[in-house]
């Protein structure tokens, strides 16, 4: 099953939510603003790179920006994911 990519749709909200300008994201996340432009308008980003300059200048993870989907948990206890991955294992199981 694939997601839908809303790449368009996260970037103006995020813009219009955290109030910035198109120019103010750009020049935040070091890519030029007809590039910008052009993912607003449906253009697809061409690196991974971009995308986490992007989601790193708006301050959100790249699920919300390329799905529009937040995840369940990004901390535990104040450590992050990150640094704790291949220390612990997480089992999930459905109740009857």
């Amino acid at each position: 099953m694939s997601k839908q990519i809303v790449i368009q749709e996260s970037l103006r909200s995020y813009l219009e939510l955290k109030n910035l300008s198109q120019s103010k994201l750009a020049t935040a996340s070091g890519i030029s603003t007809s590039s910008l432009h052009g993912y607003l308008n449906g253009t697809l980003p061409k690196s991974l790179m971009i995308l986490i300059k992007l989601s790193q200048s708006l301050g959100v993870g790249l699920d919300e920006l390329v799905f529009g989907e937040r995840p369940i948990a990004q901390r535990v206890d104040g450590i992050s994911l990150w640094e704790i991955t291949g220390q612990y294992e997480l089992t999930i199981t459905k109740k009857d």
